[in-house]
């Protein structure tokens, strides 16, 4: 999966990144600059991540953030279902596992990946 979220760690300031978790390497989130970048601005592994969907009152709609000890990361999604695309997603890979890849919308979501995620490795 793959596509444009609002990033925000600790207190700086709200930014617009790309993200992507790659068929092949579901357990992690890469955030780039840009589409075209290949070299991603930071790696979460996703694995053991707790998923907080509600937003906080200084947050944007349609935000969530991914905590685990001191860590949290937040993010925001252009709309309420494309959040719930990505937190289903997350869900899978914080516990783990591998995301079931039988719809409309993964066979979307892989092609755009493998045009993005390709240079990542």
């Amino acid at each position: 999966m793959c596509g444009f979220l609002q990033y925000c760690e600790k207190n700086k300031p709200w930014q617009k990144v790309w993200c992507v978790i790659p068929e092949k390497e579901c357990l992690v989130l890469y955030l780039y600059g840009a589409p075209q970048d290949v070299k991603a601005q930071c790696t979460i592994p996703l694995l053991g991540y707790s998923v907080e969907d509600a937003p906080r009152p200084t947050d944007p709609p349609a935000s969530f953030r991914l905590s685990q000890s001191k860590s949290s990361h937040s993010f925001a999604a252009e709309s309420e279902d494309l959040k719930q695309r990505w937190l289903k997603v997350i869900r899978v890979a914080v516990k783990g596992e591998m995301p079931q890849l039988n719809g409309s919308d993964a066979t979307t979501d892989n092609n755009n990946m493998q045009d993005a995620g390709t240079e990542s490795t």
